[in-house]
């Protein structure tokens, strides 16, 4: 169960520095559309090789669900975050 808020929590901050770095606005933009979907086909990837290429590793279905909810906990944070900023421009 802890290792399920883990995902949440590392994909959530990954989307937010990668957006932060990409200085992303908020809106629903082929930027943001492409970090989510860069992120969850990377999460997706991450459990496949797991499963597939390293020993003693297995992939789970539920760390990919964990990485997606993630993703999505860190558009709303920026989004709130950065909405004063938008308001001012």
């Amino acid at each position: 169960m802890w290792d399920k808020w883990a995902h949440l929590a590392v994909y959530a901050l990954m989307f937010v520095l990668w957006a932060r770095a990409f200085t992303l606005a908020y809106r629903p933009d082929r930027r943001v559309l492409a970090l989510i979907l860069v992120l969850t086909v990377y999460g997706i990837a991450i459990e496949v090789l797991q499963d597939q290429v390293i020993i003693n590793r297995t992939g789970d279905s539920a760390d990919v669900v964990a990485n997606i909810f993630g993703i999505l906990a860190g558009l709303l944070f920026y989004s709130w975050w950065e909405r004063p900023r938008m308001s001012k421009s």
